[in-house]
Order: C-alpha cells, then sequence, then structure tokens
C-alpha cells in the first residue's frame, strides 16, 4: 500500500539512523525502497558496518545508481520505482515519529482516492485540517510553499502522478520536480489534497553545515512551475504564496554570502536580475520596485549588504551563512 522511498547521497551517517528508524516500524502494508545516488562510500557498505543486514526484511530494496544523476532525477525515479499505490519521499536527514508509519496508514485509508496528503512541518503548524478539490482550492490551501516543497512531509498517490512523470523530469530545474507532476496531475484530471494538522517528524535538516542544501536554487528556478497553471489568476495565486517574504531578502542575503566566498560579483548580479523578474512578474508595486534596486546596490558592495541583509533576516531568526561546497551536495 505504501512505498517510503529515501534518496541519498553522501549523508552515510544520517540515513542510516533514518533507516533504522523506519525499520523498526515496517510492516507488511508498506515497502522501504532506497536509492544511492551514487555516493562516495555505498549506502550499503555503511549499513552493513552498523550491524543492520537488509536481506533480513523482506520489505526493503536498495539500489545504487552507476553514476550521479542529480537530486532532482532521483527524486523522480522514487516515483518511477515505487510498486505500491501511494509513496513517501522521506529526506536522508529526516526522523520519523515513532509512530509516523500507522499514522500515515491510517490517513491512506480513510483518503484513498485522494492525491496528495501533507502534514506540518515542526515550525509551520495548522490548527485544523483543510481539504482541497482541483487546482484553485488547492493553492488556497496551501499556507507555506516550503511545506509543500518539503517531500518528507508529503504523502504522494503514485498511481495518479505516474502518467505525468515526463513533467517531472521537464522541470527538474524549477527544483520541485514532484510538485511539477502534482500541479500537472490535478490541472488536467483533478484531484482532492488533505492538509494535515498532524507532524509526522520528530527531527529534520541533520546533515552537517557543509553537506546542507544550498537554497539559491529552489529560490531560482521555482518559479517555472508557472507554466503549468493555464489560469492566471491561479498563476498570480502560486507566485504570491512562493514569493511570501522574506523570501526575496532570504536569496539576497545568499548571494551575498556567495559573492564573499568566489568573488565573482557580477556573475551572481545577473543571477538576481533574471531571478527578481522571474519572481515578481505579478507584483509591479512602486515599493517593490524600490526595494529591488536597493537590493541590486548592496549586491555590489558585499561587505555592507551582507550586515544590512543578515540585519533584515535576524529579525525573524532566519540568518543564513553559506558554503560554496554545497552546491555539490545532490
Amino acid at each position: 500500500m505504501l512505498t517510503i522511498a529515501i534518496p541519498t547521497y553522501n549523508r552515510n551517517k544520517e540515513v542510516v539512523e533514518t533507516i533504522s528508524s523506519i525499520l523498526r516500524q515496517l510492516n507488511d502494508n508498506c515497502n522501504l525502497l532506497i536509492l544511492d545516488n551514487a555516493s562516495d562510500i555505498a549506502v550499503s557498505d555503511s549499513i552493513l558496518e552498523k550491524g543492520i543486514d537488509l536481506n533480513e526484511y523482506s520489505h526493503v530494496k536498495l539500489i545504487r545508481n552507476n553514476t550521479n544523476i542529480g537530486a532532482a532525477a532521483n527524486l523522480l525515479r522514487c516515483i518511477e520505482l515505487c510498486s505500491t499505490g501511494w509513496l513517501w519521499i522521506l529526506g536522508d536527514d529526516d526522523l520519523p515519529k515513532s509512530d509516523s508509519v500507522n499514522e500515515v496508514l491510517k490517513d491512506l485509508y480513510t483518503y484513498s482516492d485522494f492525491t496528495f496528503i501533507n502534514y506540518c512541518s515542526l515550525h509551520h503548524k495548522r490548527e485544523n485540517q483543510v481539504i482541497s478539490s482541483g487546482i484553485t482550492e488547492f493553492l488556497n490551501a496551501m499556507n507555506n510553499w516550503g511545506q509543500i516543497n518539503f517531500t518528507s512531509l508529503c504523502i504522494l498517490n503514485a498511481d495518479q502522478l505516474k502518467p505525468y512523470l515526463r513533467f517531472g523530469f521537464m522541470y527538474a530545474y524549477s527544483w520541485s520536480c514532484i510538485n511539477a507532476c502534482l500541479f500537472s496531475r490535478i490541472v488536467d484530471k483533478g484531484g482532492k489534497a488533505l492538509f494535515s494538522d498532524k507532524i509526522i517528524l520528530s527531527e529534520i535538516d541533520r546533515a552537517d553545515n557543509d553537506n546542507k542544501w544550498i537554497p539559491l536554487g529552489p529560490h531560482f528556478g521555482k518559479n517555472v512551475l508557472l507554466e503549468l497553471l493555464p489560469e492566471n489568476s491561479d498563476k498570480k495565486l502560486l507566485a504570491a504564496k512562493m514569493n511570501a517574504k522574506p523570501a526575496l531578502e532570504y536569496v539576497v542575503c545568499v548571494l551575498l554570502n556567495l559573492i564573499a566566498d568566489t568573488k565573482n560579483k557580477n556573475h551572481y548580479i545577473y543571477i538576481y536580475k533574471n531571478m527578481i523578474y522571474r519572481i515578481y512578474y505579478f507584483d509591479s508595486s512602486i515599493f517593490l520596485k524600490i526595494k529591488f534596486l536597493v537590493y541590486g546596490l548592496l549586491l555590489r558592495f558585499p561587505k555592507i549588504g551582507l550586515n544590512v541583509a543578515n540585519f533584515l533576516l535576524e529579525r525573524r531568526n532566519q540568518a543564513v551563512t553559506i558554503n560554496t561546497n554545497q552546491f555539490n551536495r545532490t
């Protein structure tokens, strides 16, 4: 009924802990699929070092890619190789709660005809669950873009999404390839979604600082998904949800850190100019244009700019420090 897929690359310590947690919860209604994206040290070796013999588990499969195919393609392989009706793509550095599998299975029995289930994160909670039908209701119910784009919080109807897998590969650049499949399905055939008030993770983002996702890619590419929505009103709604504060300040801070690390100022100013056009196409307010101008000047004077951008984010407890090695962590 449910496949729990863990795509992973070079996070062997974290993924073995996540696998151990899931193994304790496996039952006849769920499978575990591990997709090693050609890690430098094979995940299978790290599992054996911890004394875990996967051969003892009939519902577990580990596949090692011949080469690193990139994070997006490895995520999409989870859908491609899913052998059950439902799929949970669990991050290799996220830990589920001890009863998460049973909680998810209960919801799948209740909402068996749904397309998508989204749970709460540890930082963004819902007071009540919401059910949507169709793309406009889905976008209205989506209270936080990050929660929708965080696969560890999402349960997918794999049977419904597999015919739309090609859209995931077409829009892999968005860093939201799963949502490309999901939006395409709901726009084409409709679909119900549950936005649950439950929490299914106990810890998130356990990777070391030099092995975390770099946030620039998701911010730069996400708005290409607007192409999947035929109605202009839906485009505007999704753009507003994607770009809610402090998205712009966060991106500027990331760019300033990268300029400080690489000294390649002109390259990141080019990225910034292209990014603001994509992200804020639907918002032409004078106030926003002034912000664009000010932040563009900060990029030209990165030492001052970094202090200003971090100050703005610290007010929201979201200061950013970037290590450029993160570009290679996929």
